[in-house]
């Protein structure tokens, strides 16, 4: 997250914050102070907490998962993150307020589990829709409509493998995946990691291989399927019945391979 998004946050917490004092002093006989340090310390909670979901939802990778595992992991996030939200901010309140004041603040606890949950979802569906337009323009800069000419085609892979040397035919390899500095080679039943880049195989591999992601490529011979089971949510499904969730750049350029 860039340093101006994170200046915008926080001063969209300290005006929730300013908000929440008012609030709180149509109901409350308390010195102003008192009640700003308590509404403040709810909001520099829950702007932390939003860091730390914009982290866990951006490289959780939530959208391998299916529908009923994402209800269940944004649903328990909702909880966890409510639940700490009012036990940090209960602590704050005995820390900087003490205990007496701290006990009379407790009254709107059970208010804030509703609107911290309404947050949470405010704030999840602004991730998702950045991480959305950020992988968009990823896909806008890793892809293009015209590849560049392929030299050196491939017709096998080999590998070393401990005391062992695999050969692998160029044919018999279903898809290859991104393991940083190596690797992953798919084949029917088997995989062996290489230390190769992406870019390689990219340039080397025969017409028949797309990179459906910047992560994968595969090969268009051994494509079972393809599923959408969200809005712009591919999935490429091979023969040997691995599920590969492909960018929409990728499923425009396999649509394109094939001519659909």
């Amino acid at each position: 997250m860039s340093r101006y998004k994170i200046i915008l946050l926080a001063a969209v917490w300290l005006l929730f914050g300013a908000l929440h004092t008012l609030i709180l002093g149509q109901f409350f006989c308390l010195k102003i102070s008192v009640l700003m340090v308590h509404a403040l310390s709810r909001s520099a909670i829950f702007f932390g907490l939003t860091l730390l979901l914009a982290v866990v939802i951006t490289y959780g990778n939530f959208d391998a998962l299916t529908r009923l595992q994402k209800a269940i992991n944004y649903s328990f996030l909702a909880i966890l993150s409510a639940g700490i939200w009012i036990l940090l901010g209960i602590t704050a309140d005995k820390i900087f307020l003490g205990t007496e004041i701290s006990n009379i603040l407790l009254k709107p606890t059970i208010i804030y589990i509703p609107v911290g949950i309404m947050l949470y979802i405010i704030i999840v569906q602004a991730i998702m829709i950045q991480n959305e337009k950020r992988q968009t323009l990823l896909e806008l800069e890793n892809f293009s409509v015209e590849t560049a000419p392929k030299e050196e085609i491939l017709e096998r892979v080999a590998i070393k493998s401990n005391s062992k040397i695999h050969v692998i035919a160029v044919n018999d390899i279903f898809s290859i995946s991104s393991e940083g500095d190596y690797v992953q080679i798919h084949t029917e039943n088997a995989k062996f990691l290489k230390e190769q880049t992406m870019k390689y195989f990219e340039a080397h591999l025969p017409d028949n291989f797309i990179r459906i992601h910047r992560s994968c490529i595969v090969n268009t011979e051994k494509i079972s399927r393809v599923e959408l089971l969200e809005k712009q949510t591919y999935y490429l499904i091979l023969k040997n019945s691995r599920r590969i969730k492909m960018s929409v750049g990728g499923y425009r350029l396999l649509r394109q391979k094939l001519a659909l």
